[in-house]
């Protein structure tokens, strides 16, 4: 059984005359911006994770909490982020990655500004959470192809 998309759809695709031309689609300035720009999206999970873990004290002192409870949204972000790639990965083989990055790229960036203006733990947590989900479209063409 062979996995259908409207991307791989024979009828679709009949009018290209030939495999290749696949691969003269875009211009090499345009192969190099897509390549930069993938590259650098692939670095936000690890940024994000990377950019609040040294500010844990400072956020526990903000938040009237202790380092150990900023601690688990540290967890969390690595949880939603393993299993977000389980949610988005079917969609982005059957859609194509860019409207499933274009779809999660708000996330990433809607899920930073709730942890900003996190006024306790559970807004920060949902912050973190709506961040990770967003992000783990990200991290998996980095690591798993």
């Amino acid at each position: 059984m062979a996995e259908r998309t409207p991307l791989l759809d024979e009828q679709r695709n009949s009018t290209h005359p030939s495999s290749h031309d696949i691969y003269d689609r875009f211009t090499q300035p345009q192969k190099r911006l897509i390549t930069s720009l993938i590259s650098f999206v692939g670095l936000i999970a690890p940024f994000a994770l990377g950019s609040f873990i040294p500010c844990v004290p400072e956020i526990a002192k903000d938040l009237h909490t202790t380092d150990a409870v900023i601690n688990y949204t540290v967890g969390v972000y690595n949880l939603v982020l393993a299993v977000g790639n389980l949610v988005w990965a079917p969609y982005a083989g059957f859609y194509g990655r860019r409207p499933i990055y274009l779809a999660s790229l708000p996330l990433i960036f809607i899920g930073g500004l709730i942890s900003a203006a996190a006024r306790n733990v559970f807004e920060l947590v949902v912050g973190r959470s709506i961040q990770g989900f967003g992000a783990s479209l990200f991290v998996e063409p980095i690591f798993f192809h």
